[in-house]
């Protein structure tokens, strides 16, 4: 059973234009405050190509835009 972010990155592998900002967008991840972003870019180095790493990135500022713009009560 993958882990989230390995499911994350296998679909940026899989899919082209993945690496571009709106692609993640795109997607309406939720969620993702589960996400390990850390594990996540780490993970990304290890996949063969700057598409994975882009689309890594993309996904972890979405996360930190949407955490900023919803707050707790």
């Amino acid at each position: 059973m993958a882990v989230p972010e390995k499911a994350l990155l296998d679909l940026g592998y899989l899919r082209s234009h993945s690496g571009e900002p709106a692609f993640a967008r795109e997607l309406r991840l939720q969620h993702l405050d589960s996400v390990d972003f850390e594990r996540l870019t780490t993970m990304a180095r290890r996949f063969s190509g700057r598409k994975v790493e882009r689309f890594a990135g993309n996904v972890a500022s979405l996360a930190r835009a949407e955490a900023e713009e919803y707050q707790d009560l």
